[in-house]
C-alpha cells in the first residue's frame, strides 16, 4: 500500500514538468517558405569546421551556419553550408530537410 502512495506522489511531482504532446516533433520546412510566410531572420551563427565535425560526427561537411528565424511565438532553425548562405543557392533555400519549425 505504501508503494502506491509513493508512485502517486512521484507522478504528482513529475507531471507538471512533462512536455506537452504538441511540442514533441518540430515540423520540417524550407527556408524559402519560412521567409515567404513572414518569418524574420533573428540570428545567423557560423560554425567552424571543427564545431561542425563535433556536432555532425561521422559526416564530412563544409563549415555550417545556423540560422534562427521567428514569427510571433513560432521559431525555426535552419542549418546550411556557409557557402550556400553566402551565395543564396536556390536549391538549398528550397530544400525541406534543412529547417525545423516549432
Amino acid at each position: 500500500m505504501r508503494s502506491i502512495y509513493l508512485c502517486a506522489a512521484a507522478f504528482l511531482f513529475v507531471a507538471p514538468f512533462a512536455q506537452p504532446a504538441f511540442a514533441a516533433d518540430p515540423t520540417p520546412t524550407s527556408l524559402d517558405s519560412l521567409l515567404a510566410n513572414g518569418y524574420e531572420v533573428k540570428a545567423a551563427n557560423p560554425l567552424s569546421a571543427a564545431a561542425t565535425k563535433e556536432i555532425w560526427t561521422g559526416q564530412d561537411l563544409a563549415p555550417q551556419i545556423i540560422v534562427t528565424l521567428q514569427k510571433g511565438s513560432s521559431i525555426a532553425v535552419c542549418n546550411l553550408a556557409v557557402s550556400n548562405w553566402m551565395y543564396l543557392t536556390p536549391a538549398t533555400f528550397a530544400s525541406t530537410d534543412r529547417c525545423a519549425m516549432r
